[in-house]
């Protein structure tokens, strides 16, 4: 699941696992000026994992809570992308908190190979912390409204760690995530919190068990087949071996164990219990509660999780949307009752889109197709070939990745054996074409399937050859997936709503690095050096 899923558009993410520089430290020069009048109090970013773009149109009728506000009340840019080829959840929750693309932030996937160790490192490792954001260069919103307003509070929560770590940016005053094991929220000790346990609050929250309820329970769908078929929506028969609604929570033991708790995470009440989390956040670090603006990100992975078991088209993927709807309107009511909905500005996005699953888009004549003995057969050969020629142990690793210094020191050239590998690699079906990134570099992006993948490329840390995969086809055993630079991979979501806002659907393409610098708009902040573009004209009243 870490490698494979990268393979969409690199067959393995690559190398360097040089950390980022040192949080910046705020100034501790004057107190930050007051924010100007109508300044929002509360940031709330909300970032649904796997939430493809065209659901939220797809669903409207279905919709009756948050979503549906959404769709009503804010500015919904219908036509928002990440602007790069590596869609996965690291790389679009870094791009969202940044403003700048894998490219420039680092991030340029869930993984990636260091050159120096050949071993694989995670986008969110520390060697010192365990988890943290070392490896994301340069700063997120959080660290900018921090620089702005010394006193600004910033907080994240996810289902994920890279998703709550990434989006809290370094100087998050605690980002928090859940621990399947015992199905709490954990943090590391990069965080204040961290050091010496979690903060009270969170605490008395874990003493209540909220998980426990779910015990003898079943996931069962708010509507019924009959209600959703209309919206193309299809259940997999796995024919003697059927799965489909209800589902139950763990196993056969007469308490909850790690096991419940672990297929907590792959339905939808871990949205649920991250939504509760983040609501006691709000209250007992008193978020919004003063003029200077404070800083919430949630991080939603349920859909995430329940899209590739199930995929774009099924009743369990569709369910757990609605019951993100159902619970986003909640949130709004909770704000409206705590912080006040006038001095609150929400925005929801997403990490990445999906792919339909092969085997359906293929009976829809859509093409797609899954790798097997074939491929395997195919890229084996390949390496053969490649034997034959290179000593394969010490200049080509990974598939993917050319050894430069010991390519020097056999006398050759790096972007030779790179092209090799690539001639031999893209002759395996189900790979639409491999592209030698140094190449690519030199000559500049001339398509736009290369544009993204310059996006998403980065020099230290990113693969020799790049192997794109044909649409619709997958590289992992997962029923669907994501990673591709085609548009159900690359279209997501982006609305931003504010009391004060005229309800708007922009039709001009966007980007998910936008997002940041309308943020920082939007609360007088210097976004730094970002690729995205501010978007907080659109919400003029």
């Amino acid at each position: 699941m870490k490698r494979l899923p990268c393979l969409a558009i690199v067959l393995l993410l690559a190398a360097c696992s040089a950390p980022g520089p040192a949080p910046q430290s705020t100034s501790e020069a004057a107190e930050s000026t007051p924010p100007p009048p109508g300044t929002p109090r509360l940031v709330v970013q909300v970032v649904v994992d796997q939430m493809r773009g065209d659901y939220v149109e797809r669903f409207r009728p279905l919709l009756t809570g948050g979503l549906k506000q959404l769709v009503d009340e804010s500015v919904w840019f219908t036509d928002a992308h990440h602007e790069h080829s590596e869609t996965v959840t690291a790389a679009g929750h870094a791009t969202v908190a940044s403003g700048r693309f894998p490219a420039n932030h680092g991030v340029i996937g869930n993984g990636w190979v260091s050159r120096e160790t050949k071993k694989d490192v995670y986008c969110v490792e520390d060697p010192e912390h365990g988890r943290s954001p070392v490896t994301m260069l340069g700063d997120a919103f959080g660290d900018r409204l921090k620089d702005r307003y010394t006193e600004a509070k910033v907080f994240s929560f996810g289902g994920k760690d890279r998703s709550s770590i990434l989006c809290g940016g370094h100087r998050s005053d605690g980002s928090y995530w859940y621990d399947r094991s015992v199905g709490q929220m954990t943090t590391s000790t990069y965080y204040a919190s961290g050091r010496d346990g979690l903060p009270e609050w969170l605490d008395a929250l874990h003493a209540s068990k909220p998980l426990d309820r779910y015990f003898g329970t079943l996931w069962e769908p708010l509507r019924t087949l009959e209600e959703v078929a209309p919206f193309g929506i299809e259940p997999l028969d796995q024919g003697f071996r059927r799965r489909g609604f209800p589902y139950s929570l763990g196993g056969l033991g007469y308490e909850p164990d790690p096991s419940f708790y672990g297929s907590i995470y792959s339905t939808p009440f871990i949205d649920t219990f991250v939504v509760d989390v983040a609501k006691a956040a709000i209250e007992n670090e008193e978020l919004g509660a003063d003029e200077v603006p404070d800083f919430l990100s949630i991080a939603l992975s349920a859909l995430d999780a329940v899209g590739h078991g199930y995929g774009p088209d099924s009743p369990e993927m569709l369910d757990t949307l609605l019951r993100v709807d159902r619970l986003l309107g909640e949130l709004f009511d909770f704000l409206d009752q705590t912080v006040g909905l006038e001095h609150v500005v929400l925005t929801l996005t997403s990490d990445h889109g999906v792919g339909t699953v092969p085997e359906l888009a293929a009976s829809r004549g859509l093409g797609g197709g899954r790798f097997g003995p074939e491929q395997v057969q195919c890229m084996q050969r390949a390496g053969k070939k490649l034997s034959e020629k290179y000593s394969m142990d010490e200049l080509i690793f990974e598939t993917a990745y050319v050894d430069h210094a010991a390519a020097e020191e056999m006398g050759l050239e790096p972007g030779e054996v790179a092209r090799d590998v690539a001639a031999e690699v893209s002759q395996c079906r189900g790979i639409a074409s491999a592209i030698v990134a140094a190449d690519l570099r030199e000559r500049g992006a001339k398509t736009e399937l290369e544009r993204l993948l310059l996006n998403s490329w980065h020099d230290e840390r990113s693969p020799d050859v790049l192997l794109v995969l044909e649409s619709n086809w997958l590289a992992t055993s997962t029923t669907a997936s994501h990673g591709t630079p085609y548009r159900y991979d690359t279209h997501v979501p982006w609305m931003v709503w504010s009391k004060t806002a005229t309800a708007a659907q922009p039709g001009e393409r966007v980007a998910t690095a936008d997002v940041m610098p309308t943020l920082a708009a939007l609360t007088d902040v210097d976004p730094g050096e970002v690729d995205g573009v501010d978007r907080s004209s659109f919400l003029a009243q």
